[in-house]
């Protein structure tokens, strides 16, 4: 791990009440919020051939405890991979429902880009989980766990495999996703956190990372920078972790990666984003014998941001390709 770099500690630390008076004004600039009753009641609907049921109360002690499930066709069906899938938004911010288009957008993505791995087949399931600074770290992967746990409880009256899961994050989504899977197959991590496994290692087929900070410690510098981005990537972390630099190391997802983590597949733009830190993590992810694709586009084939695979293009058309043919890889999707 010697490509990464140690913590930066600014000279003169942000108070804590600008910090989240700051990210109060981008909730409400962004109609972010916490929760304890869902958007709306709950209700199933078959659309595409789908069938969606919105707004299941997961939990109970944590605001915005709720999940979407979405099977790729109307009958119970109990043979298709799992896919969770983990919104971003700095945690400060984003909601399960992004890009749905079965909430009216007219998108052939969902959930910032999960839409082709549902027409593939798979199941998704969508989670909702609190946001910072109401809801502080390490909250959303204690939500994930208990979503986890729901979905196993459940799994038969609501017709999914749990035996094959796939966790699936955009950027900050994408470090819960992490810290999660850290938690379930690095036994050491889990028990310095105070964090129970609440999924079988053997059940998580794979972890799927879309522009995601793997390594905390150098803060919110992006690789190409945009000094917007880093502005409001350094307010979310400070917002969601505090000012303690040893949570940052905590909270770093590569230096905790073990043999046993899953195969991953890990994905990023080229400007204002990450693209370095996706690098490291796939470094030491070969260096442990561990199964990962790793899929980064030249700049000088195409300028690509954060996120970038939730707009349409031709690079995010090559990214879902080579996104399905992983997963059939490692989870042994069954044909209708």
């Amino acid at each position: 791990m010697g490509t990464l770099k140690e913590p930066n500690h600014p000279r003169t630390p942000v108070p804590w009440y600008a910090v989240t008076a700051l990210s109060r004004v981008v909730q409400t600039a962004m109609r972010a919020r916490n929760s304890d009753e869902p958007a709306a009641r709950t209700r199933t609907s078959v659309v595409r051939r789908a069938r969606v049921t919105t707004d299941i109360r997961y939990g109970d002690l944590h605001p915005n405890s709720y999940l979407d499930v979405y099977r790729a066709d109307a009958a119970a069906s109990r043979s298709r991979p799992t896919v969770v899938v983990v919104h971003g938004g700095g945690f400060i911010a984003g909601r399960k429902s992004e890009k749905d288009p079965h909430a009216g957008a007219d998108s052939a993505s969902f959930a910032l880009g999960h839409g082709p791995v549902l027409d593939a087949g798979y199941n998704v399931v969508c989670i909702d989980y609190g946001l910072a600074p109401h809801v502080p770290y390490p909250t959303p992967v204690i939500q994930l766990g208990q979503a986890v746990t729901f979905l196993c409880e459940h799994a038969t009256e609501i017709g999914l495999d749990m035996g094959r899961v796939i966790l699936s994050g955009l950027s900050a989504g994408g470090q819960v996703v992490g810290q999660y899977a850290n938690v379930q197959t690095n036994p050491g991590y889990a028990t310095r956190l105070g964090l129970r496994p609440t999924l079988d290692p053997g059940h998580l087929a794979a972890v799927m990372f879309d522009s995601t900070p793997f390594d905390l410690r150098p803060g919110a510098r992006t690789q190409t920078p945009s000094w917007r981005n880093d502005l409001l990537f350094g307010l979310s972390l400070r917002t969601y972790f505090g000012l303690d630099p040893a949570r940052i190391v905590e909270a770093s997802v590569t230096d905790h990666v073990t043999a046993a983590f899953p195969a991953a597949f890990i994905t990023d733009g080229n400007s204002g984003t990450f693209p370095h830190q996706a690098s490291a993590l796939a470094t030491r992810l070969a260096e442990l014998g561990v199964r990962h694709e790793l899929v980064l586009y030249p700049r000088s084939d195409a300028e690509l941001g954060h996120g970038f695979m939730a707009q349409p293009s031709a690079w995010t058309d090559d990214y879902n390709r080579r996104k399905l043919t992983f997963l059939a890889e490692v989870a042994r999707l069954d044909t209708f």
